[in-house]
């Protein structure tokens, strides 16, 4: 009976020393595991779940103007032609009165004719016969100054060359004024911008600076 106890004790030392090899085995032939890195905060960069979208160049921010409805409707047309960045927004805009500077009503047309032909024989050339119904229809036009400094400085020219019944008024504008309002605009851009503006006499480019009161009319 003791033989048998014996017999079985030994073969279960058997066993499990022949299981304690294998596992020795195993773990012999698994590649070591990496040492853990150090992480460096300074080094991570966050990805955002969001598409990355690139901010287009802000570029310079010019207004166009001042517009009649005639000149805008060209002026458009001419900024289809451009390849700008942003529809450009077009506002009313409210103008300072200009001075006139005139000669009253003359005897009919064929009066007015014969005193402009007088003043050209002086050297006066920018002159224009009044023929607008009102209160100076058949006058004569010597100049629309936006400063009254200047509507001054050609009243004296004229009364210097004894043209003595000259005078200034005011000359409000009846008709709507508009600009236009372009933004991003590079130096290429600019440019074609400038070009165009070069077209229509009594317009000027300026920076976008100007307010809009409740009205949406814009004030300088």
């Amino acid at each position: 009976m003791m033989r048998l106890f014996f017999g079985i004790l030994l073969l279960a030392n058997a066993v499990l020393a022949f299981m304690l090899t294998q596992d020795a085995d195993s773990s012999a032939k698994k590649p070591a595991s990496p040492p853990i890195a150090e992480i460096a905060p300074e080094r991570l960069t966050l990805l955002s779940a969001r598409p990355l979208v690139r901010r287009a160049a802000e570029g310079e921010c010019i207004e166009v103007g001042n517009f009649t409805t005639q000149t805008a409707v060209k002026f458009e047309s001419g900024l289809a032609q451009l390849s700008l960045r942003e529809l450009p927004k077009k506002r009313m805009v409210e103008a300072p009165p200009s001075s006139l500077v005139f000669l009253p009503p003359q005897q009919g047309e064929a009066g007015a004719n014969r005193r402009a032909a007088q003043l050209r024989n002086l050297g006066f050339n920018d002159i224009a016969v009044i023929r607008d119904a009102g209160e100076r229809r058949w006058g004569l036009s010597l100049g629309v100054f936006t400063s009254m400094e200047l509507a001054e400085a050609r009243l004296k020219t004229l009364k210097s060359a004894g043209i003595t019944d000259a005078r200034i008024e005011e000359h409000p504008i009846n008709s709507s004024r508009f600009a236009y309002e372009l933004r991003g605009l590079d130096r290429g851009m600019k440019a074609s911008l400038q070009a165009l503006q070069n077209n229509f006499e009594g317009t000027a480019m300026r920076p976008c600076n100007a307010h809009a009161d409740a009205t949406g009319i814009v004030k300088y």
